[in-house]
């Protein structure tokens, strides 16, 4: 057996019958492919699902007696693998056309590679959920999120530090060198912390640009919020001073990336909607790559990490002020349905931009709604 595909379980019983109908009929070589779910909720019977599909595939449902946690389930169904190769993937991702051969060219045509995930898109919005994952403190940068999609333009695979887990492959013998996922990571940042043990054995993540898969995301219930902070915590407790943490070169990377593309002006006043504890990193960050001045700092914490309405937070005077702005958010998107705002400000060059790496013509985000 070549492939093993380890579903994990724990809630949505419709959401996981979608979840392996899609990832059955978008696999073009079934013979080299077993599926393990492994049911982490002994509350709930799923064997009659996955009795549908034991005629297309070779298909194991393992019940667990206690509820263990992602990283737990993971290891499970792993100890029960017969194949080369280890492919984790969420029930609650519904995979498209031909993404498991995709990840295999990734795995085969890149350098030193330890693992390769698909790019997790949101089903609901055509926006992209995650690629990789950078550390900056306990800054989570997470490149091209929220761009669309069928806007993505990446010359070829990507490489990260930190990589998700929501469809993840990897070598069986790498996942044995590296003990699995840790359980204690209970159901947040196990995934974070398997790559990062990946990457720090002098192997390459990489993410896949081809290989597209959707996210339907929030059926975890209480179960998973109740866990996140602690295992977060933990997690930056770790990985949180380590060398490896390239989160802010990335942004550099994508500031001047920008600026090589789009004119940019000598001076700006920089207004901050980002709950970021590293904010003065960023600003010099930018003021650097871009080759500006930032004359004025205006800081209005997002503490609630919700849109903005411009309007409600600026005063007359920024709104009306004939300097450009720098819009500096969590995520970029959150400047959206302020199509008024920017009528007024149409000729302004403001710069929308996030701690992803995200920068945009405020006009262009604002009047389009399309970047």
């Amino acid at each position: 057996m070549k492939y093993t595909i380890i579903i994990t379980f724990y809630n949505g019983k419709n959401i996981l019958d979608s979840c392996l109908y899609h990832t059955i009929s978008t696999i073009s070589n079934k013979s080299d492919v077993e599926i393990i779910v492994v049911n982490d909720n002994p509350q709930i019977s799923i064997d009659n699902i996955i009795n549908k599909y034991n005629s297309d595939i070779s298909i194991k449902l393992i019940n667990v007696d206690k509820n263990g946690g992602h990283p737990m389930a993971c290891n499970i169904g792993a100890n029960a693998a017969n194949s080369d190769y280890l492919i984790f993937m969420d029930c609650d991702i519904f995979p498209t056309s031909g993404w498991l051969d995709e990840m295999q060219k990734s795995f085969t045509q890149n350098n030193n590679v330890g693992s390769v995930s698909a790019t997790v898109v949101d089903m609901s919005t055509n926006r992209i959920t995650i690629t990789g994952i950078e550390l900056h403190g306990v800054d989570c940068l997470k490149p091209y999120r929220e761009q669309f999609v069928d806007n993505l333009n990446i010359d070829g695979d990507r490489s990260y530090t930190f990589t998700p887990s929501g469809c993840f492959m990897l070598k069986r013998e790498t996942f044995k060198k590296i003990n699995g996922f840790n359980p204690v990571y209970f159901n947040a940042y196990g995934d974070m912390d398997l790559s990062g043990k990946i990457f720090e054995l002098g192997y390459n993540n990489y993410v896949c640009t081809k290989a597209i898969v959707y996210h339907r995301g929030n059926i975890g219930g209480e179960m998973r919020s109740l866990s996140v902070m602690d295992t977060k915590a933990l997690f930056f407790k770790e990985w949180g001073n380590k060398e490896v943490n390239n989160g802010l070169k990335f942004f550099a990377q994508e500031c001047k990336n920008f600026s090589q593309v789009t004119p940019i002006e000598k001076e700006y006043i920089f207004i901050n909607f980002s709950n970021t504890l590293y904010l003065d990193d960023y600003i010099s960050t930018i003021s650097k790559e871009l080759g500006i001045k930032v004359i004025d700092i205006f800081n209005f914490k997002n503490l609630s990490d919700k849109p903005v309405i411009f309007d409600d937070v600026l005063g007359v005077e920024l709104c009306m002020q004939t300097y450009p702005l720098i819009l500096f958010f969590k995520r970029f998107t959150y400047a959206n349905n302020n199509y008024f705002w920017s009528q007024n400000r149409c000729n302004k060059n403001d710069i929308v931009c996030d701690m992803n790496g995200n920068f945009v013509l405020a006009k262009n985000l604002l009047e389009n709604n399309s970047f």
